[in-house]
């Protein structure tokens, strides 16, 4: 459950002898209010519990240093891939991941946050040393990306910290999330498919992505193909391992006029087979991720590492840590992409 600190602003007004306006304009390091009365203010909201995160020292810290450095509570962005530093993405093209944490960066910075970028290793997560890690450094709030590592694996003491998580896993998550839109990203895609002509649409995709995007994409599709002639039918191809030979049996079998699919090497297979994209087979992804020309559906995956920094400042500043009582899941739409993988089948 989530954890809130009910000692009111009134209780630490009354135990450090001032007004509860001074109370609140000291927490949050006002200048009209004096260093020894900050310090006052800071030492009864202690001592009460009022707010029992390392905000509370960064903020006294703050106020003591004779250099007066810019305050910033401390964010920590939680993936499994390699992430370059800000620095280094503003002088060239992020790649999928990358476009979450620039965006979650870009919020950060504006609401006065610092955020760490650190890379997991199960070994880290599963023995604790993580958690620990997070403590030492004043970590305040995790956004985490739910894959690979089941959540009943982390070795974390979750309420410790405003979460919220991104991606999607096999397993539950109980945080606050962040996702794309899929039923609405898909329900575009199947329209702008349909506007272009095209009738035997075919989905090729991995069972464990299926099951973790909830059957979207199959649902979706297969409601577009109920209401085509049997003989337009095409089987979905998903499978546990997606390997060319059963690709290309497949595609030679029921010869879709699009491939509807999210990994480029399904691309990459049916230009080996010797057909052309999009001359003889149009090639259509859910999620465009790294190969920007593609035709599909565009998330803005930017705005999505902004929305999940709203998410834990929001549990910051109203002194909510762990698992939520009720858990928000807050969907970002995509936008269709032309793209040069498609092209009008009526013109043809």
């Amino acid at each position: 459950m989530t954890k809130i600190y009910n000692v009111s602003m009134k209780q630490v007004a009354e135990r450090a002898g001032v007004s509860r306006m001074t109370v609140s304009l000291a927490l949050r390091g006002h200048s009209k209010i004096t260093p020894s009365t900050t310090e006052r203010v800071l030492k009864a909201a202690e001592e009460l519990g009022y707010n029992p995160n390392p905000y509370l020292s960064l903020l006294g810290s703050h106020i003591r240093s004779s250099k007066q450095k810019k305050l910033q509570a401390q964010l920590a962005y939680l993936c499994h891939k390699q992430i370059r530093s800000p620095s280094q993405l503003s002088h060239s093209t992020p790649v999928f991941e990358e476009e979450f944490f620039l965006g979650a960066n870009q919020r950060a910075e504006s609401l006065g946050y610092g955020l760490e970028r650190i890379q997991l290793k199960k070994v880290d997560v599963t023995s604790g040393r993580l958690n620990q890690m997070l403590i030492n450094r004043g970590i305040m709030g995790l956004i985490v990306w739910r894959h690979p590592i089941k959540p009943l694996d982390w070795n974390m003491d979750w309420d410790r910290f405003a979460v919220c998580t991104m991606g999607v896993s096999l397993d539950a998550w109980d945080f606050h999330t962040v996702e794309c839109d899929r039923h609405r990203g898909m329900a575009d895609l199947v329209s702008n498919l349909q506007s272009l002509g095209y009738k035997r649409p075919g989905l090729v995709m991995l069972d464990e992505q299926d099951r973790s995007h909830n059957h979207i994409q199959r649902s979706v599709i297969s409601n577009w193909q109920i209401q085509l002639p049997y003989q337009d039918q095409v089987p979905h191809l998903i499978e546990t391992e997606l390997r060319k030979p059963d690709f290309l049996k497949w595609l030679d079998k029921y010869q879709p006029d699009v491939v509807i699919s999210g990994y480029d090497y399904a691309q990459d297979w049916i230009l080996e087979s010797g057909r052309s994209i999009p001359g003889d087979t149009g090639f259509a992804r859910p999620q465009i991720t790294e190969k920007k020309e593609l035709s599909g559906i565009r998330y803005d995956h930017l705005a999505m590492g902004k929305a999940a920094v709203d998410i834990i400042s929001g549990q910051i500043m109203s002194n909510e840590r762990g698992t939520p009582e009720v858990s928000k899941n807050v969907l970002i739409a995509g936008h269709w992409q032309t793209g040069t993988s498609l092209k009008r089948l009526s013109d043809s």
